[in-house]
């Protein structure tokens, strides 16, 4: 008679207990190049986050002046035309 094979049930234990257990062949790796590379500081990343706001901020009030140019010239002009009308 031909031998049984081993149910999943009976081996599935076994398995998950060797995979926990540090391989004893298993080489100590290299670390990346990128890790072994020194950390840079952070100053010149929030110096350009500076800049970046900045612009952003110039190019807020400039198009905020835009508007309140027109405006101005839209009031002056509502102005003129209602002094006409009430004389």
């Amino acid at each position: 008679m031909a031998a049984s094979r081993k149910s999943a049930k009976r081996s599935a234990g076994k398995k998950g207990a060797r995979a926990k257990r540090p391989s004893s062949k298993k080489q100590p790796t290299r670390k990346s190049a990128s890790k072994r590379r020194g950390k840079k500081s952070a100053a010149p990343k929030a110096a350009g986050l500076k800049r970046q706001a900045k612009k952003g901020l110039k190019a807020a009030r400039g198009g905020l002046n835009s508007v309140l140019r027109a405006g101005k010239k839209t009031w002056e002009t509502l102005k003129s035309t209602t002094a006409k009308v009430m004389d």
